[in-house]
């Protein structure tokens, strides 16, 4: 299975909070008990890693990931952006690529 496209901005100096709710193939939700998550961004695929996410993962079968930024790291973004992915290793070990896209920077103004 192709991992979703998922194009994000990021505004320096902000703090940003993604949920992402986890479905299997016939749109249930998937239960993420014992399975870990972990995302990043890279200035090119395979590159120089410019952020990781705070992943958090619920307990029990919510099916939700929250993903965070914090705003110092937000800020040390360069302007010219890169790419990111969300890996989920499921509690079998399997690894998943549910998210993928590119990451666009928006600069500061006010400090």
């Amino acid at each position: 299975m192709a991992a979703g496209v998922y194009n994000i901005t990021i505004e320096q100096g902000v703090d940003l909070g993604l949920e992402v709710a986890v479905q299997d193939s016939t749109a249930a939700t998937y239960s993420l008990t014992g399975a870990t998550a972990a995302a990043q961004i890279r200035d090119t695929y395979n590159g120089s890693l410019l952020a990781t996410f705070a992943v958090v993962t619920a307990t029990g079968t919510t099916g939700v990931l929250t993903l965070a930024l914090n705003a110092a790291t937000a800020s040390a973004l360069p302007l010219s952006g890169g790419y990111w992915d969300l890996l989920l290793t499921t509690s079998a070990a399997t690894k998943v690529r549910l998210l993928q896209g590119s990451v666009s920077i928006a600069g500061e103004v006010t400090e």
